[in-house]
């Protein structure tokens, strides 16, 4: 499946209605949902416009990226996951 912009290209060349800037927060939020039902669970950790993006003939958004996901349980982590992820995104915990 071809793969075009990233969100991050996307949001440089447009500007999103509050109508598209809501829909695309809800499809994020389901596909982050989902993959923290999951047994063990996956946590991405480093969730950027960058790391979304826009398949070219559907419009779907898919997260890529997983270098820094973690899958278990949040209360497992060691002190070495603490600072994964990219700088001004990560949680401020």
């Amino acid at each position: 499946m071809p793969m075009g912009a990233s969100l991050a290209m996307e949001q440089a060349t447009r500007r999103y209605t509050e109508l598209e800037a809501m829909q695309v927060v809800d499809e994020i939020l389901a596909t982050v949902s989902y993959l923290h039902t999951l047994n063990p669970s996956l946590i991405h950790r480093d969730l950027t416009l960058h790391n979304i993006v826009r398949a070219e003939r559907t419009g779907r958004l898919y997260v890529t990226n997983f270098a820094s996901a973690y899958e278990g349980e949040e209360e497992l982590f060691d002190v070495d996951d603490l600072f994964q992820g990219s700088f001004g995104y990560m949680a401020p915990e």
